[in-house]
């Protein structure tokens, strides 16, 4: 996959997680956004010959990554991660943070890509993190919640 390619799947994934955080929480998120990036989440020691890892991924956390540097830092020779989870992860008056958890696997083939039949590449688009004691059906807040997500949440 080009960069191009990407940056438009990237924007318009970023979108989505928007959008679903807004059916989540108390307040208003803001299109302006910056990234928090997640390299080599998956479990990739017996990944086939089809894929290109990345050891030196192991444990590397980008923050507050624009647009462009997460294409810099994702797209490798047309390859990018097979799976990127994207959620909403805080927000401020000005920006929204997204957090970008990808896996240590890269290809160059979109039938490979997790989310590709969805049209949405290789992007996953996930809740944000609810707090502990989270209801269904009622808003939390981002901000005031932040220290209280539930253990699986960073």
């Amino acid at each position: 996959m080009d960069k191009d390619d990407f940056e438009a799947y990237l924007i318009a994934a970023s979108y989505w997680a928007i959008q679903t955080a807004k059916q989540f929480v108390s307040e208003n998120l803001p299109y302006e956004f910056i990234y928090d990036v997640e390299l080599n989440q998956s479990m990739d020691e017996t990944a086939g010959e089809d894929f290109v890892r990345y050891p030196e991924d192991e444990g590397k956390v980008y923050l507050q990554q624009r647009v462009e540097n997460v294409v810099a830092l994702l797209v490798r020779d047309d390859r990018i991660p097979v799976w990127i989870d994207i959620n909403v992860k805080s927000v401020t008056k000005e920006l929204t943070t997204l957090r970008l958890v990808c896996a240590g696997r890269f290809t160059n083939q979109k039938e490979q890509m997790y989310y590709a039949k969805r049209g949405q590449g290789p992007f996953g688009i996930k809740s944000p993190c609810f707090p502990a004691e989270w209801k269904e059906g009622i808003k939390f807040s981002l901000t005031k919640n932040n220290e209280k997500r539930a253990p699986f949440c960073p």
